[in-house]
């Protein structure tokens, strides 16, 4: 990967490979907090190492190691906006029914949790 775009509201953002990784890792760090605020469960951001990943869901280590090793394709936002006027932000999202949706996500997994740990 030669570089890592970030399209926000304000514009674009362009930063070189090297600093890529460490802006990624803010980057979900921001969206682990914001989901915790919006939905007052505490979200852990734990980067995990490709092999403890792959001994804990070899599938889901297939598709981050995909994610990683394949450049994101460039996304048009003014033209996904208006093909579909009601596209939302993620912090919008999370204002209009996204942190309900996570906490009923989140309500579900710890009754999971409790019923097969008990």
């Amino acid at each position: 990967m030669d570089e890592l775009v970030l399209v926000t509201g304000a514009g674009k953002l362009v930063v070189d490979a090297a600093s890529a990784a460490g802006v990624r890792q803010q980057l979900i760090a921001l969206v682990a907090t914001a989901i915790s605020a919006a939905t007052g469960v505490a979200v852990p951001c734990e980067q995990l190492g490709i092999e403890e990943l792959r001994r804990i869901d070899p599938r889901f280590a297939e598709g981050c190691e995909y994610l990683n090793n394949n450049p994101e394709p460039p996304v048009d936002i003014a033209a996904l906006r208006e093909l579909h006027p009601h596209l939302t932000t993620f912090p919008q999202w999370l204002q209009h029914g996204g942190s309900e949706q996570l906490k009923a996500v989140f309500g579900a997994t710890k009754n999971n949790v409790s019923r097969t740990s008990g």
